[in-house]
């Protein structure tokens, strides 16, 4: 890996407010860059923040080695890192039944805004084998906007089910 891949992700995990900051990420080598990101995503020590903008990151770049890295990153103790894992999963068009299991997890999280995203991206990945959970949240849940998200899921898988 060379030290300019290096430092062109480590200076796009800093905060920012550049409105060019999503284009940068897209032009980045991914075979360098999807590696580094997946170090920074699994390591405890990093910053809760820097990790969350790697799960970005990955679920932007779409590369399929991220994949068990985000799912893992649905374990985390950081609801914000739990919750981008579970949108950056969304990213993706195939998902291992391992990881869409831990997405249906995720839909009794013990944080609304997790619930919420795994919710999403289940409906956004029209995963059929979700429909039950997905109706057990879309009527139990107690945050009004989790149970629409749900509602809307039910309704994307049913249409290509």
């Amino acid at each position: 890996m060379t030290e300019e891949t290096k430092e062109q992700v480590r200076r796009l995990l800093k905060p920012t407010d550049d409105f060019g900051w999503s284009r940068e990420v897209m032009e980045l080598n991914r075979q360098q860059a999807v590696p580094l990101l997946i170090a920074i995503l699994n390591d405890e020590q990093e910053k809760q923040y820097t990790r969350r903008q790697a799960a970005l990151m990955l679920g932007m770049l779409g590369d399929e080695r991220a994949i068990g890295a985000l799912a893992g990153a649905l374990q985390a103790t950081d609801f914000a890192l739990r919750a981008r894992a579970a949108d950056a999963l969304g990213q993706f068009n195939q998902l291992n039944d391992e990881t869409t299991q831990s997405l249906i997890h995720g839909l009794e999280d013990e944080n609304d805004v997790v619930r919420k995203c795994c919710a999403k991206t289940l409906g956004d990945l029209r995963r059929l084998e979700a429909l039950f959970a997905l109706e057990n949240m879309s009527t139990s849940d107690d945050v009004t906007s989790n149970r629409i998200v749900a509602q809307n899921a039910i309704e994307a898988i049913r249409k290509t089910g």
